[in-house]
């Protein structure tokens, strides 16, 4: 197994999170390596999921405690971690319950249990 780790400024296909900072609330601006910056809330998505791991992170001084680890942008031991590509599109993340997925799924194959309500601006740190 060969592992490549692209965590810092890439010329290659991989997108990777370089930076990540606080703003308010449950909002983080984030930096990614195609020199692209996005502002994502994930207050939504915290506040719906029903999952412990997940839910600690209402509490602010938990949700400021995210690193980036290989490109990723990370909560604790991987309790939260997102797509890179969901995250560069910026927005809302929003928690999608596994019964609506599953009916979508029915409808819409290989639906995301998460979605992003997309904010197409762009923003410089």
């Amino acid at each position: 197994m060969k592992i490549i780790d692209k965590t810092g400024k890439s010329t290659g296909p991989y997108l990777s999170v370089l930076d990540a900072k606080y703003i308010d609330d449950y909002r983080l601006l984030i930096t990614f390596n195609d020199d692209i910056s996005r502002i994502v809330d994930f207050g939504d998505f915290l506040r719906a999921s029903p999952h412990p791991d997940i839910k600690k992170y209402l509490d602010v001084k938990n949700f400021k405690s995210f690193h980036i680890e290989y490109g990723d942008l990370m909560w604790g031991d991987s309790d939260m971690i997102f797509p890179i590509a969901t995250l560069h599109l910026g927005g809302t993340i929003e928690y999608i319950p596994p019964q609506a997925s599953t009916a979508r799924a029915k409808q819409q194959p290989k639906k995301s249990r998460m979605r992003t309500t997309q904010t197409m601006r762009r923003v410089r740190a």
